[in-house]
């Protein structure tokens, strides 16, 4: 593993974008003044199918602008064509909706080298933009728990990574094609591969909690999503018994546990009197939420047998 040196460091961000007209302008702001040398890196956002004004309005920044319009609505796809097309070392992906922190891009780069890491997942820490509601609440305590799932369970996904370009030139590009769970399997070969892979909190970035449809539609995509990460669990090419037996695991009590424990870290979220109400609105959304799941599951189930048998 290569050494990293600030002196001979290029670093390429890449970024996914939909539909983001309204707020690309803050979003590429925040990148602009990080304090490192700006000569060091470069901004490359990718298109994935806009039909706003959003593609017009990063031609007027200094930025590099690809359209990913053959696989529309899938992320990883559009992060493809943004690390093919980079000059970077390094390769930082980071979500349009996250705002980093000044000192997030420094901290990064340090905690790689500091590691000898080839892949840094840096901190999210939820924002509620508007109306605190329940179930941004809900998003904030129990989505993407970068340190986590680092630690954990060998996983980070990719709102916020720094990542070694060797480590793609040996694992190759994210699956093409997909709208979810391309991170999960990703990281998760790379670890396997041998590859070092590190939680960094100070390179901080904030990330928006979803409303109850826009959370509903996410968790819908994860579920559709998760057998095929099951199966990737066992390092087995296919495994429907394994598959199963993990979807059978979650149809206990619909998950009643799960939720009931996750209603409970509120403290200073919300505001003492009105803790009662925002833990039985977010109980019930939980159930919701778990329920879409396994609906979502069993299809992603049904789909896998499907292919495997075709």
């Amino acid at each position: 593993m290569k050494d990293l040196n600030f002196s001979n460091l290029y670093i390429s961000i890449i970024v996914p974008i939909y539909n983001y007209n309204r707020n690309v302008s803050k979003f590429l702001k925040s990148l602009m003044e990080q304090n490192f040398n700006r000569n060091q890196y470069e901004i490359i956002m990718v298109d994935n199918g806009s039909t706003d004004n959003t593609v017009n309005t990063l031609k007027k920044y200094a930025v590099k602008v690809i359209l990913e319009h053959d696989h529309l609505n899938s992320p990883y796809s559009a992060r493809n064509r943004g690390i093919e097309r980079a000059k970077g070392n390094v390769i930082v992906l980071l979500d349009s909706t996250c705002i980093p922190i000044k000192t997030w891009l420094t901290e990064g780069i340090r905690c790689l080298k500091k590691e000898h890491a080839d892949i840094i997942g840096g901190n999210l820490i939820f924002r509620y933009d508007g109306k605190k509601t329940a179930a941004k609440v809900l998003d904030a305590i129990t989505n993407v728990k970068m340190k986590n799932s680092i630690e954990e369970r060998k996983i980070a996904k990719t709102g916020n990574l720094f990542i070694r370009r060797e480590v793609f030139n040996t694992i190759g590009l994210f699956p093409e094609g997909i709208r979810s769970g391309g991170d999960v399997r990703w990281t998760r070969r790379a670890v396997r591969a041998g590859f070092k892979m590190v939680f960094c909190e100070a390179a901080s970035v904030s990330y928006p909690a979803k409303p109850l449809v826009n959370l509903i539609k996410k968790q819908w995509r994860v579920g559709l999503g998760q057998p095929e990460i099951w199966l990737q669990e066992i390092e087995e090419n296919y495994n429907f018994i394994y598959v199963l037996k993990k979807f059978l695991s979650k149809l206990v009590l619909l998950h009643i546990i799960k939720p009931k424990k996750e209603a409970k870290p509120l403290k200073g979220i919300i505001l003492k009197e009105e803790k009662n109400i925002f833990r039985l609105k977010v109980l019930v959304i939980g159930l919701l939420i778990n329920i879409i799941m396994i609906m979502a599951n069993y299809i992603g189930i049904f789909n896998l047998k499907r292919i495997n048998h075709d």
